[in-house]
């Protein structure tokens, strides 16, 4: 059985819509999924998870000391673990991440056909600029030729993650995300230092490319965290409910994401009512692939 990990700390909210929308993608009951709950989470997101009807395992990360590293451990603890025991494939699906109907089942379908990618991504691809032209054609993935890696709707084959990135979830570099970076990826400084960052870095000296649906079949919804914007101070119920009235529309997400131009784009709704038969590579140049 294939393994999805979730991700998950204080906002159970959140957690509460993206198992909804789970739930009503194809084949959602095929997969074990992995809550890796870091030290100090809300006890709510248990009452959650309890409500998730698939099989499931939680996992409780214990307290560590780390600080910079504090998230990452507890992100690459659950894609380790999730390798260590998935039939084939590992899904990255945090909290925040709202997927669309054929998410699991063109992740499947993509590594069938790909063998040799470091992984695939069914988010629009926030590392190119916004010029480029969606297709129709809900069929077409094109292989990434740049080391472009975004924790958003990411898939990993097992190997990968034990293969490359085992071997960097090390105490040296949760105690000091920065300087580990620094020290083992010379000349690749540029970008941020959490998981993401770390794993991006892994990724270019790999060599290795990435696949990105052409067209999304997920985004990222949260438009809070301990990076962003301020939580919302209400009741879960009436939260849960602010959550579906924002996060659901273009426009309502652009003015909450309005202070700073990357959060619009990574935060873009799109159609999550897709579907697909065959998959086909789009090889039509891209703008900025």
């Amino acid at each position: 059985m294939n393994i999805v990990v979730i991700p998950c700390f204080d906002r159970p909210e959140f957690l509460h819509v993206t198992l909804e929308l789970i739930t009503k993608a194809d084949n959602y009951k095929d997969y074990l999924y992995l809550f890796q709950c870091d030290y100090g989470f809300d006890l709510k997101n248990l009452e959650v998870i309890d409500n998730f009807d698939a099989i499931k395992v939680i996992n409780r990360t214990k307290f560590t000391g780390y600080r910079e590293g504090k998230q990452s451990f507890n992100v690459l603890s659950g894609l380790i673990t999730a390798a260590q025991h998935t039939k084939e494939l590992v899904f990255l699906i945090e909290d925040d991440v709202f997927i669309g109907k054929d998410y699991f089942t063109f992740h499947e379908d993509l590594h069938k056909k790909e063998k040799d990618i470091f992984c695939s991504i069914l988010a629009k691809n926030h590392n190119m600029s916004n010029d480029y032209k969606i297709i129709s054609n809900e069929n077409y993935y094109y292989i990434n030729s740049k080391n472009h890696y975004q924790g958003i709707g990411a898939t990993f084959n097992k190997a990968i993650i034990k293969k490359y990135i085992q071997k960097h979830f090390n105490v040296e570099y949760f105690k000091n995300v920065s300087l580990y970076c620094k020290k083992n990826f010379k000349g690749l400084d540029s970008w941020g230092m959490e998981q993401d960052g770390l794993i991006r870095r892994i990724l270019t000296v790999s060599e290795l490319k990435t696949a990105f649906a052409h067209v999304p079949r997920c985004y990222h919804a949260g438009w809070y965290s301990y990076h962003r914007g301020k939580k919302l101070k209400m009741t879960f119920d009436k939260k849960v409910n602010e959550i579906k009235n924002i996060a659901f529309n273009k426009e309502k997400m652009r003015q909450i994401n309005n202070y700073f131009e990357h959060y619009i784009n990574d935060s873009e709704p799109c159609n999550l009512i897709t579907k697909h038969t065959e998959l086909k590579e789009y090889t039509k140049k891209l703008s900025t692939i």
